[in-house]
């Protein structure tokens, strides 16, 4: 049995917001570590900038990829099918 295209990428966003859901915990953890003391080391300032912007970035990532699954299954069905929007 074999996906489709179209079915594969639905999946795939699925998985991927669900990774994301663990990672924004982790994330919260990680803020909450690197801030429960403070820390005049440079390091520590740096993979606290590096965490935020990762995060920022994913969640940028998560947003746009639900939008292109709204887009191509909800909101403009076509005849060409969801293929012209993802």
């Amino acid at each position: 049995m074999s996906l489709s295209p179209d079915m594969a990428c639905a999946v795939a966003i699925w998985v991927e917001t669900l990774l994301y859901g663990m990672y924004t915990c982790l994330y919260f953890e990680a803020l909450y570590v690197m801030t429960k003391k403070v820390s005049k080391v440079t390091s520590t300032k740096i993979f606290l900038g590096t965490t935020v912007v990762m995060h920022l970035v994913a969640t940028i990532h998560i947003i746009i990829n639900c939008y292109r699954l709204l887009r191509a299954f909800v909101l403009h069905v076509e005849p060409l099918g969801p293929a012209a929007y993802l």
